[in-house]
């Protein structure tokens, strides 16, 4: 008989350190064991041999001085490969971000989850006198913006419900600041495949997004048409929606097929 995930047994220890190891990323300043124990209630030896197993794997590393964990030199390592592969992921997006603007008529950019925000890693301008212009290496909120919303998606449950229920934060009258709300929109958005800013985060500009994905099929990054809601005719998902995805989809295969090149 053919096995299936649900036919395996659930591995309770492992399942707390990744929660470990999610807590102290979203700390980013360290945390102290005795933090860890009484946030999670786990008794002092259980913690520590957990503390001690993650350290001596790289995945976590001790601060003598301040008595504090920090996430370990193994993320380090994951970074310089993520930064290889964004390269890449650049790299195959100029020539369908190009295309964009183009069929668009406006901004087309290209962003990827960075230390739980939105980062713009590429960005055309479309050919208007007035456009929306984003910088390159601008942050956004996760909860605020099309293609925010759509990283926000990628993340792992445990993660992204602490954020939701920590309080996020009003930026205009559109911005989705309720847990249930935000919740009903996600789920939204990954029934319907994209994702739609009415002025979420700066008031007169929206987005329609779609999502970038690897050979897994997992959200790796966020396709998005930027535009000034005043002036714009018609309905911006009937009127955007096509190019975009058609350029989600075209980056997708690229950056998958250059991926899998050898390297010399």
């Amino acid at each position: 008989m053919e096995e299936t995930r649900s036919s395996y047994s659930y591995v309770p220890i492992i399942s707390k350190a990744s929660d470990i190891i999610d807590y102290i990323a979203l700390k980013r300043g360290g945390v102290a064991a005795g933090e860890i124990m009484r946030h999670f209630d786990i008794p002092k030896t259980s913690c520590y041999r957990i503390l001690h197993t993650l350290s001596g794997c790289g995945l976590l590393s001790f601060s003598a001085a301040d008595s504090l964990y920090y996430l370990g030199t193994k993320f380090s390592h994951f970074s310089i490969f993520s930064d290889h592969k964004h390269q890449i992921l650049r790299e195959a997006s100029i020539p369908h971000l190009r295309e964009l603007a183009l069929s668009a008529g406006e901004t087309a950019k290209l962003s990827i989850l960075s230390n739980l925000e939105c980062y713009v890693l590429q960005r055309i301008d479309g050919p208007r006198d007035v456009k929306v212009r984003v910088e390159i290496g601008t942050n956004f909120p996760l909860h605020a913006g099309a293609s925010s919303k759509i990283l926000f998606l990628s993340l792992d449950e445990s993660v992204r419900e602490p954020i939701i229920r920590g309080g996020l934060a009003k930026y205009t009258r559109c911005t989705i600041t309720e847990p249930e709300k935000m919740r009903a929109e996600l789920n939204a958005i990954a029934a319907q495949g994209y994702a739609v800013d009415s002025g979420e985060f700066t008031p007169g500009i929206g987005a329609v997004a779609c999502p970038v994905t690897n050979h897994l099929g997992r959200t790796i990054a966020a396709v998005s048409v930027a535009y000034m809601t005043l002036g714009t005719e018609g309905d911006p998902v009937d009127t955007f929606l096509p190019c975009i995805k058609k350029a989600a989809e075209q980056i997708s295969h690229d950056f998958i097929s250059a991926s899998m090149e050898p390297t010399m």
